[in-house]
């Protein structure tokens, strides 16, 4: 997702975890910001938002939704992030 615009992109290839949420590769991680982070991002990916819009745009936003299911089930569990590091 285009953080300037709000347009939904295809990446050009799987983000990590923590550049899923934005944030530097790290074991430490503040759980509240996550759970902000998470929330700004759903608003913003969630397919409903874009039922209306092009089957690309709704791909992107199905794609989007789930790599950031993904990216939530690595970062708030200490061990998952601990081997993806």
């Amino acid at each position: 997702m285009c953080e300037a615009c709000g347009e939904l992109l295809e990446p050009r290839e799987p983000p990590s975890p923590f550049a899923v949420f934005g944030f530097e590769p790290a074991w430490a991680l503040d759980h509240a910001a996550l759970a902000k982070r998470r929330l700004v991002l759903t608003r913003a990916l969630h397919p409903d938002f874009h039922g209306t819009a092009d089957a690309q745009t709704r791909r992107h936003a199905e794609d989007g939704m789930a790599a950031l299911h993904q990216a939530q089930a690595v970062l708030a569990d200490d061990f998952r992030r601990a081997d993806w590091l």
